[in-house]
């Protein structure tokens, strides 16, 4: 006789386990630099030499004078001759009106004024006089002036882009459970 059974199959579930591993990715950009350089100069002005000479003292010397200037000195040489003239006859009228004081006045005025042409003397000369040639110079000035150039420079930062993948776990059910029940050695009768 064969007894009845109950027999049980099971199969245990499984989980699956799936990660992905966090990924970073960063793109560093290059900065923009712009740069702009002004350039430098120097400015120069020159204010030229001068050299001035003057002989007209050298020229006159060797009487060889400006007829503006001959102009002058014979009006001045006239002038002072009519002065000593005035000078002179003023004098001897004193004289003359001083005449009862005695002396001899009259003889001696006669004496003076009979000389017509008076003794001259020799003088020894240059000529051109020495010095009368007037140098003068005024050396060249020079003038500078720098401007010095600038640099200007601009710079703009780029911000780095970053891709950024967390890190991933997907859990599922790789094999379901499940529990199954069977009577083995039992037959049932089942008509009455």
């Amino acid at each position: 006789m064969q007894l009845p059974s109950l027999n049980i199959q099971s199969v245990r579930g499984q989980t699956g386990i799936q990660s992905q591993r966090p990924h970073i990715q960063i793109q560093n950009h290059k900065p923009n630099f712009s740069i702009k350089q002004d350039h430098a100069f120097v400015e120069m002005s020159t204010q030229q030499s001068k050299l001035t000479i003057d002989q007209r003292e050298a020229f006159a010397s060797a009487n060889s004078k400006h007829v503006y200037r001959l102009n002058e000195e014979f009006a001045a040489k006239a002038m002072s001759n009519a002065h000593q003239a005035i000078a002179k006859y003023a004098r001897e009228g004193d004289q003359l009106m001083r005449i009862e004081n005695g002396g001899d006045v009259i003889p001696h005025l006669a004496k003076v004024n009979s000389v017509l042409f008076p003794e001259k003397g020799i003088t020894l000369g240059q000529m051109p006089k020495p010095f009368s040639v007037k140098v003068q110079f005024q050396r060249s000035k020079t003038n500078y002036r720098v401007n010095e150039g600038g640099v200007h420079v601009q710079a703009q930062k780029n911000v780095p882009t970053i891709q950024h993948r967390p890190w991933q776990t997907d859990v599922y059910v790789r094999q379901k459970q499940s529990i199954q029940f069977k009577a083995v050695g039992l037959q049932f009768n089942q008509q009455r």
